[in-house]
């Protein structure tokens, strides 16, 4: 882990999300035709779900460099560890949003 990640950035990322899974689900019931009647509480628990993937993500990353012996996954992005480091939180989100917007449509 790096010393730069704190219990606090863990605890507002994941209220964060909540935050906006919340507010994006109630623009999506107002401004779209379709929606799947989710209640706030469910967008609330869908976004803190989302924010524990991406800590899921960045840990499983870190884990395969620190077990590669690798500081960053690539050099396209100067000083920022390379695009899988940018993306390493994203991927795991995207595929259970995948899965979810299957399911709910």
């Amino acid at each position: 882990l790096s010393p730069k990640k704190t219990w606090e950035g863990l605890a507002g990322g994941i209220i964060l999300s909540a935050i906006a899974a919340m507010l994006l689900g109630l623009a999506w019931q107002t401004w779209l035709p379709f929606n799947a009647g989710l209640e706030l509480v469910a967008l609330g628990i869908i976004g803190c779900c989302i924010g524990v993937l991406d800590l899921a993500g960045d840990l499983t990353a870190s884990m395969i460099k620190r077990d590669r012996r690798v500081k960053d996954m690539g050099n396209l992005i100067p000083g920022h560890g390379g695009m899988l480091d940018r993306m390493d939180g994203i991927v795991p989100v995207g595929m259970a949003l995948y899965f979810l917007t299957r399911a709910l449509y």
